[in-house]
């Protein structure tokens, strides 16, 4: 029984994803793209974005009871969460004041780059933040385990994720925490069981700059030393360190073309999610990291892969351990 197989077959709990600043994302795919000219876009998409949601599409893939949750802005809001019924991703959104973001994506065959227009959302209020932190401490009861995803909108102090990681952990969740920036910093000083930082993030959050191999795992102790449990060091095409502290492993997956990259590494996250919350190994939860990851850059829309994505790249995964 291979990784895949053993998880499907596995326990399933109860997730619930946080996304606090939640994103339409709209790929414009445009034949002869010029600039100062009036043009019809030959094929657009529209995808709900935001990590934490991506984190929730990839588990419900793999069979996990979800919620996604966090705060959306109003206006905009119906055809986004539309979206996610659609998918059939159960949500719970707090609405507030304010126009939901939208990030535009350009594609055209005259360039092999994209053009990329980012929005920014609206600022929250106090009273915000104290409405969703009431909602959120209603429905923790109800969940296994919780997973922190992404930046924070206009308005909410960089301590946020602390302060809910320490409600979910009192309330007795497993807490994942994926962000950058001060929202990371602050938010691993509640301890959350597990932390997922691309090595630009691990850079910046340890103060340790890779120059060599050894500085991966410098970086991967300073981390377990502020008391987290888990770590999965994102490396991008280079794949993912996975660290309990006590056994650490690099996985990588070489595939011959690349679709898409957004949301690879929510659903590494995801993978490593399922693993502990399953009580798999150190090397098996490298594994399916690794496959999800890999499996969302072969399909368009973050984390819109199959199981059957996954199961035509397990057998590629190569996975080595690295001593502490």
């Amino acid at each position: 029984m291979n990784t895949i197989e053993k998880t499907l077959k596995g326990p399933k709990t109860k997730v619930l994803t946080i996304t606090l600043n939640p994103v339409l994302d709209r790929t414009l795919y445009i034949n002869n793209f010029q600039i100062g000219k009036t043009l019809i876009a030959d094929e657009v998409k529209n995808y709900a974005g935001g990590k934490g949601v991506n984190v929730s599409r990839a588990l419900k893939t793999m069979g996990f009871s979800i919620l996604a949750s966090g705060i959306i802005p109003e206006t905009g809001s119906g055809f986004y969460l539309s979206i996610l019924d659609n998918e059939g991703i159960p949500h719970n959104f707090l609405k507030v004041k304010g126009n939901l973001r939208i990030n535009t994506t350009i594609i055209t065959n005259v360039s092999d780059s994209e053009t990329h227009i980012r929005e920014k959302g609206p600022s929250l209020s106090p009273a915000d933040k104290d409405k969703f932190l009431k909602m959120i401490k209603e429905t923790l009861p109800h969940f296994n385990a919780i997973a922190f995803s992404g930046s924070i909108p206009m308005g909410i102090d960089n301590t946020i994720y602390e302060e809910l990681i320490r409600i979910a952990s009192k309330n007795g969740l497993r807490t994942y925490l994926d962000s950058s920036g001060k929202p990371l910093k602050e938010g691993t000083k509640a301890k959350p069981f597990l932390v997922k930082p691309n090595l630009e993030e691990a850079e910046d959050l340890t103060g340790i700059k890779v120059t060599g191999k050894n500085d991966y795992i410098s970086i991967i102790k300073k981390i377990h030393f502020l008391g987290i449990n888990y770590v999965a060091l994102s490396l991008g095409k280079n794949g993912l360190i996975f660290s309990s502290g006590r056994k650490c492993y690099h996985g990588q997956c070489t595939v011959e073309r690349i679709i898409n990259t957004v949301g690879s590494g929510d659903a590494a996250l995801a993978g490593a999610i399922i693993g502990l919350e399953q009580g798999l190994s150190e090397k098996e939860i490298t594994i399916l990291s690794v496959c999800m990851g890999t499996a969302n850059t072969q399909r368009d829309g973050a984390c819109h892969f199959s199981v059957r994505d996954m199961e035509n790249l397990i057998k590629r995964v190569k996975v080595n351990e690295i001593p502490l």
